[in-house]
C-alpha cells in the first residue's frame, strides 16, 4: 500500500460539502463498481494544509463562529455596561498606604513650592516706596526712614546735647546701597556684617538694619582696644 494513504475510519460521506473533493474521493479507492454509503469504511489520500508551490498556509473561514478553548467572554451588546466594563483588583493595604503616602507627600512639597515661591514674590522690593512702608512697618526705633529726592534714607542720629549723624544708609531710585558712618562709606562692618549692593529684598535690608544696631550696641560695650580696632577697621576703608 502507498506510504502516502493511511487507515482510519471515514466521517460520514454526507457531511462533505464540495463536491469535487467528494468524487476525487471515491476515484481513488481501488474498488470497481463502488456504492458509496453513510456506513462506507475505507481508505482516504491524506491531504495536506499547505500549497506545495508556494509553500503557504491555506486557510477557509469557519462555516459558525467557535470560541477559543480559553476565551473568556467580557463584551455583552445591549447590556449594561457594568458587564462589560473590566472588574477593578481589590488594592492591597500596604500598596494602598504606600499610595496614600506618596499622594501626601507630594502634596506637602507642593505646598512648600508654593510657599517659597510666593514669599520670595513678597519678600522682592519692587520700588523706593514699597521698602519704605516696610520698614516703617517694623517699628524700628533705631531708625528714622526719610524719602526725599527720589532717594529712601535710612539714618540714626545721635541724641546728645548737639545732635549729630552716626550711620545713614541710602537706597536710590535703582535700589543701589551705600553706608556711611557718619561721612564715611563702609561695606562692611566688623567680620560678618556685609552691605548688599543691591536693595532686591526686604528681608535682607531689614537683617542689614538690625545687624547695623546690633554692631554698635556691641561697640558701646567693648574694650579701648576693640573700639581701636574699630577704629583702625574704618579708617582702612576711606
Amino acid at each position: 500500500m502507498s506510504q502516502n494513504l493511511v487507515s482510519f475510519e471515514s466521517s460520514q460521506l454526507h457531511e462533505e460539502e464540495d463536491g469535487h473533493f467528494r468524487n476525487a474521493w471515491i476515484r481513488a479507492v481501488p474498488r470497481e463498481n463502488l456504492t458509496v454509503t453513510e456506513n462506507s469504511r475505507d481508505i482516504i489520500r491524506v491531504v495536506t494544509h499547505t500549497d506545495q508551490a508556494t509553500g503557504r498556509v491555506m486557510t477557509v473561514p469557519l462555516a459558525h463562529v467557535r470560541l477559543r478553548p480559553d476565551a473568556v467572554p467580557s463584551k455583552f451588546p445591549n447590556c449594561p455596561s457594568y458587564m462589560s466594563r473590566k472588574t477593578t483588583r481589590r488594592e492591597d493595604p500596604d500598596s494602598k498606604r504606600a499610595r496614600i503616602e506618596n499622594a501626601a507627600l507630594q502634596k506637602a512639597i507642593a505646598e512648600t513650592n508654593e510657599a517659597v515661591i510666593r514669599a520670595r514674590e513678597e519678600d522682592k522690593v519692587s520700588s523706593l516706596c514699597e521698602l519704605a512702608n516696610h520698614l516703617r512697618s517694623q517699628g524700628m526705633k533705631f531708625w528714622d526712614v526719610i524719602e526725599r529726592n527720589e532717594r529712601l534714607l535710612l539714618i540714626h542720629i545721635v541724641d546728645d546735647e548737639a545732635p549729630w549723624l552716626k550711620y545713614s544708609i541710602c537706597v536710590k531710585g535703582d535700589l543701589s546701597v551705600t553706608l556711611h558712618v557718619m561721612k564715611t562709606a563702609v561695606k562692611k562692618l566688623g567680620a560678618n556684617l556685609c552691605v548688599p549692593e543691591i536693595s532686591n529684598s526686604k528681608r535682607g535690608m531689614v537683617e542689614l538694619l538690625e545687624g547695623i544696631e546690633k554692631w554698635d550696641g556691641d561697640l558701646m560695650c567693648n574694650s579701648v582696644a576693640e573700639i581701636c580696632e574699630a577704629v583702625c577697621l574704618l579708617l582702612d576703608q576711606l
